[in-house]
């Protein structure tokens, strides 16, 4: 599965320098025009905003337009569906071939795409893009620290993340989620597998790959197995990272 390295090199910087910087060029713009300070502004808008610039810079790779969505052996980003609504109504009075052409998109709408439930499974929506999930996760971890400090205050959930281990083994994750059990049923609360999962905010099948340190599960720094981490050590139930439904 193909994911982002933050050292990938562009004309003149590497990507993570590239991502930070855009994300501070962002920050700063939004926040001079007025948009509101708020944890959802640097932790999700400024963040899809990001990979969109670095999808239109060519920094990311886009799937050719006649591959189609969800498909293609190595490729991870496609262009979503776009289809008209009542509620699409830009100003179209000084772009008459912009007006003709949604016209004709709401004379012959596009056939929307039929995803497997394998596809669903592993495929986001994010921006006007169609994600592999394993790879705009990686994205979202180039980008951790900086929105970090783009927050200026530490949390609580921050803090625990920065005293998680940064690598464990097969053996320690099984002692960790061992040792979380005996306490959980030592306050009376029964805790099979299943319900350490949906307490971390994440499937069976990950928290499995995550104990026997399978993939997709063998990084210690992906969303999911941090937010597993964060139940055994610190008790936080987690909820995982919020993306929009693919059509």
């Amino acid at each position: 599965m193909k994911t982002l390295g933050p050292d990938v090199t562009l004309d003149g910087c590497n990507l993570l320098n590239a991502l930070r910087s855009t994300y501070s060029v962002l920050a700063d713009a939004l926040l001079a025009r007025g948009v509101t300070d708020s944890r959802e502004l640097y932790v999700q808008e400024i963040p899809a905003l990001v990979f969109e610039v670095a999808v239109g810079a060519g920094w990311v790779p886009l799937a050719d337009s006649s591959i189609p969505v969800g498909t293609g052996d190595g490729q991870v980003i496609w262009e979503a569906d776009w289809h008209v609504t009542d509620k699409t109504v830009p100003d179209t009075s000084t772009l008459p071939w912009l007006r003709d052409h949604l016209d004709r998109l709401k004379r012959h709408p596009l056939l929307r795409t039929r995803y497997t439930k394998y596809q669903l499974a592993r495929l986001v929506q994010v921006a006007d893009f169609v994600v592999e999930r394993t790879y705009i996760e990686s994205f979202y971890a180039l980008l951790e620290d900086w929105i970090s400090l783009h927050l200026k205050e530490l949390t609580e959930h921050d803090k625990h993340l920065t005293l998680l281990p940064k690598r464990t083994s097969a053996k320690q994750r099984e002692a960790f989620l061992r040792e979380y059990i005996v306490k959980e049923e030592a306050k009376g609360i029964k805790t099979p597998l299943k319900r350490v999962a949906k307490d971390a905010g994440v499937q069976y099948t990950l928290l499995a790959a995550w104990k026997n340190k399978r993939r997709p599960m063998q990084s210690d720094s992906s969303d999911a197995s941090q937010r597993i981490m964060l139940l055994l050590l610190f008790g936080e139930h987690g909820k995982a990272r919020h993306y929009r439904r693919i059509q």
